[in-house]
């Protein structure tokens, strides 16, 4: 099964789905695809260093979303308590290194480097990077959980990654969509 991402850049992206190791998050996206979460939503960070961008958020700052569950609970209650699903049952983790480096690959990370995040937020690697893990020292911005340092975001490394759950793999792009992406021109925030 496969998600189409069509853009404002007059090019699209196929997603080809990780169903049978993640069935319970492309099970959200795609509902929330058909409910049209994702209607005009930003491409909301490009992460030159690392060659990735980060999409999905319907509030365009990168600590929004749910999953499907998450939407649906709160149209009947003031706060949803099933905002996200938890890393452990979301799909398969993203383990080896190499599948992150890979040109094309779409993942799900825990919102901000919280555990049990797992919302409607996804990362596709645009490029081949050979420097190593596609998400070696990225730092992810941690305003409600500063773990008394102090400061305001928490450094990942290979031991302290987020949950990376696969969702799948982009298949087909018009006109080199992601080599467009790579190349955009970002201020020094993404």
């Amino acid at each position: 099964m496969a998600l189409l991402l069509e853009t404002n850049l007059g090019s699209d992206l196929v997603i080809d789905l990780d169903l049978e190791g993640s069935p319970n998050l492309c099970r959200s996206v795609l509902k929330l695809a058909k409910m049209r979460y994702y209607t005009s939503s930003l491409i909301f960070n490009i992460v030159q260093p690392y060659r990735f961008c980060q999409m999905g958020d319907p509030s365009g700052t990168g600590r929004g979303g749910a999953c499907v569950d998450g939407v649906l609970d709160c149209k009947e209650e003031e706060k949803s308590h099933k905002r996200f699903l938890k890393s452990n049952s979301a799909g398969r983790m993203v383990s080896s290194s190499l599948e992150l480096r890979k040109r094309g690959k779409v993942v799900c990370t825990e919102l901000m480097g919280i555990p049990d995040t797992i919302g409607s937020q996804f990362t596709i690697f645009l490029g081949n990077n050979e420097a190593g893990h596609g998400m070696d020292g990225y730092t992810f911005s941690n305003s409600s959980n500063n773990n008394n340092t102090g400061n305001n975001s928490d450094s990942i490394s290979e031991n302290t990654l987020p949950a990376i759950i696969s969702l799948g793999q982009v298949t087909e792009e018009d006109d080199n969509l992601l080599t467009k992406l790579e190349r955009a021109y970002c201020d020094p925030t993404g």
